[in-house]
């Protein structure tokens, strides 16, 4: 029963900061679907479980890709942010599907689909530069937990999830 408020909390205090930092655009629906929506769902389920489960990643992916397409029709770049978006996708997966190959033990591949599927067509559409700072964030925050905590294995979710978070608030979304 707790869990539930502490869903709803996130789900809030990350919805409003979405609409300060983003604003009334039509790709904001898109930053609050992956991040307000499902990042507090996805979050609380992989510390709980240490699993992002198909059945709310998989199904969330082709949700986003049409959100994030029909943001590109109120975008003035000519779908380069779409495109970013994409490459965005693709990198995240070859890069984290990588690190889950060599380290099995380190990272799982809900980890993996989550970023090729969600959190890397977000920050790709954000910028370049935020898809790799938002690695580097979710990364450094995994491993001071751990260091912290003193244990070898920490859910990787909830700081990929806040990586992107962080990059989206910082760099805002695409001009």
């Amino acid at each position: 029963m707790r869990c539930r408020w502490v869903i709803a909390g996130l789900a809030l205090l990350v919805g409003a900061a979405l609409v300060w930092r983003v604003g009334l655009r039509w790709d904001l629906p898109a930053y609050v679907f992956v991040l307000a929506v499902l990042g507090p769902v996805l979050m609380v389920v992989d510390l709980e479980l240490m699993r992002l489960p198909n059945r709310i990643v998989l199904p969330a992916v082709p949700v986003l890709l049409v959100l994030l397409g029909t943001a590109a029709l109120g975008c003035s770049d000519g779908g380069a942010s779409l495109r970013r978006a994409l490459l965005g996708a693709v990198a995240a997966g070859l890069c984290l599907g990588a690190v889950a190959w060599l380290l099995p033990q380190g990272l799982g591949w809900g980890d993996v689909k989550a970023v090729t599927g969600l959190l890397g067509p977000l920050a790709g559409w954000t910028c370049w530069s935020g898809l790799a700072w938002a690695g580097v964030v979710a990364f450094t925050g995994a491993a001071l937990t751990a260091a912290v905590t003193r244990r070898a294995a920490v859910a990787m979710g909830p700081f990929l999830f806040g990586g992107v978070l962080v990059i989206v608030l910082w760099a805002g979304p695409p001009r």
